[in-house]
């Protein structure tokens, strides 16, 4: 993908990617639920190991539901891993929610 891709070929890349391409990298998500306000952290390395390396993210982030109130997800971000941010490569990419339009 091209460093001046616009956000949406960004967005629509990583949703259509396998998870097994983004080990190391973090999946921020949150339910939106105004009680609930969960925010929860994904390794989508772990992910992968546990659900299939092929399986594409975005068929995660359709199927992920929050533990608390069992809302579906409302906003999602692709993040840098701890160890990419620790050698200040920090990104993120809004998936879903107000950030990806």
């Amino acid at each position: 993908m091209s460093a001046n891709a616009t956000a949406r070929a960004r967005r629509r890349a990583v949703l259509e990617s396998a998870l097994g391409d983004f080990d190391g990298w973090l999946s921020a998500v949150d339910c939106g639920a105004p009680d609930c306000q969960r925010d929860r952290a994904y390794d989508l390395g772990e992910l992968a190991r546990v659900l299939g390396w092929l399986v594409t993210v975005g068929a995660v982030l359709r199927q992920l539901r929050c533990r608390t109130c069992g809302g579906r997800t409302k906003a999602a971000f692709l993040e840098t891993g701890p160890e990419m941010a620790a050698r200040g490569r920090v990104r993120r990419v809004a998936l879903m929610g107000p950030e990806d339009q």
